[in-house]
């Protein structure tokens, strides 16, 4: 089990003090010390190769004041971890960023709501320095109960 500060494996979850000082978040490790990262259409590009993704259907979600009908996407790591991201159908204002490398000694994270995550994306984020790292998630349970998580997934529950 990695600890506080030490570098967490890419697809990872994990929590941090965020670098504004405006307590904990967490959110998927996307990017390493060193690597480039860019989003052009929405969609990852991690080193220059855009990671693979996958329609898996759509959801009906809450978003800031309003419903929303979300598509859902697989994507998957170069390291082949698979983890589901959910989008908004109309264009949302992280949907284009240039490319950009991730600082040395730190790490580049993206929620999993992709169109609403203040994220490392955000002027506010930005890089995470590794000893701002709390912990990784071992798993979360998610209020709606169509996204708990099975019982028979997690060790020693099922």
């Amino acid at each position: 089990m990695r600890t506080a500060g030490q570098l967490p494996k890419r697809g990872e979850v994990v929590v941090f003090r965020r670098p504004d000082g405006d307590g904990k978040a967490m959110f998927r490790v996307i990017g390493l010390p060193g690597d480039k990262i860019a989003v052009n259409s929405g969609q990852l590009t991690l080193n220059g190769i855009r990671v693979a993704r996958a329609p898996q259907g759509t959801i009906r979600r809450q978003v800031p004041e309003r419903w929303e009908t979300l598509s859902v996407y697989s994507e998957t790591l170069p390291e082949g971890l698979s983890y589901e991201v959910a989008e908004s159908p109309t264009p949302g204002r992280f949907d284009e960023i240039p490319e950009t490398a991730v600082a040395a000694g730190a790490i580049y994270v993206l929620g999993d709501n992709r169109d609403y995550a203040d994220d490392s994306r955000s002027a506010q984020l930005g890089d995470i320095p590794l000893d701002h790292i709390v912990g990784r998630v071992v798993f979360r349970l998610r209020p709606d109960p169509s996204w708990l998580v099975p019982p028979e997934t997690v060790p020693g529950l099922g």
